[in-house]
């Protein structure tokens, strides 16, 4: 008989873990604040393994007058610092307000603004968060510090593309979905870049998104090896030795639903 899985904990939490330099896990959450009327970043963090975890505790208090906060991926670097991504929808209704009915406005008025929030002092104290990308994504799935300490951050935008619109040269005779995967970097943990990545993956059919929810890893020869979301039966892939700049999206080998 196969042994069975270990539970190590039952959380009522989603929380997004990440290994700290000293190997505790830190797991971060969004959820409603005490008053019911906004939001903030908690934390558990585990010394062993995971198999026990401290209880909830309230980290940073994220404003509501920048609107609805959601999504937490974060991300512990060499210096001993963590940094979470994070999006907000700039009161356009996507996330809300807790114990309030979501009231989203159309999708091409919608915003997922990205927001970045880090620690300082080896993690002791928070900064409070800035606004770092403006536009609509669907959710953040990674984020990589490099072995030079470069900080990759992936994810899809929504684009003005549509069937009738669908862009000129090559872009006129298919169509690439409503998104396009782009990816931002950050060399000292503070200042992002836009590098103007754009991939994009051809769609089955018009009402479709493309390319979208990527996830990225470091491999073993230091090249970025990302794999895209799809609608085409498996996943997509595209590499990068920097960050910067990537190789066109192609089919990878990895079957796949159309699922991150």
């Amino acid at each position: 008989m196969p042994t069975p899985p270990l539970v190590l904990g039952h959380l009522d939490e989603r929380i997004r873990i990440v290994v700290r330099p000293d190997e505790s896990l830190l797991g971060l959450n969004v959820a409603p604040d005490s008053t019911g009327n906004g939001w903030q970043l908690t934390a558990r963090q585990s010394q062993d393994c995971g198999a026990s975890w401290t209880p909830t505790a309230p980290l940073l208090d994220l404003d509501p007058e920048a609107g609805g906060w959601g999504g937490c991926q974060p991300l512990a670097t060499m210096d001993g610092e963590v940094h979470v991504l994070l999006m907000c929808d700039a009161g356009t209704g996507v996330f809300g307000l807790p114990g309030r009915p979501r009231q989203p406005k159309p999708l091409p008025d919608r915003h997922l603004d990205v927001w970045h929030a880090r620690t300082d002092g080896g993690g002791s104290r928070w900064r409070d968060p800035v606004r770092i990308w403006e536009g609509y994504t669907g959710s953040i799935n990674s984020a990589v510090q490099l072995r030079n300490g470069r900080i990759v951050l992936p994810f899809a935008r929504l684009t003005s593309r549509t069937w009738s619109a669908r862009g000129d040269g090559l872009d006129a005779f298919w169509f690439a979905g409503t998104s396009t995967t782009m990816a931002l970097i950050s060399d000292d943990g503070e200042h992002w870049q836009d590098r103007n990545v754009e991939l994009k993956v051809q769609t089955p059919s018009i009402g479709t998104y493309g390319a979208v929810e990527p996830v990225v890893v470091e491999r073993d020869d230091g090249v970025l090896w990302m794999l895209i979301r799809t609608q085409l039966g498996r996943f997509y892939e595209s590499t990068s030795t920097d960050g910067a700049s990537w190789t066109p999206a192609r089919p990878s080998s990895i079957l796949s639903s159309d699922s991150p």
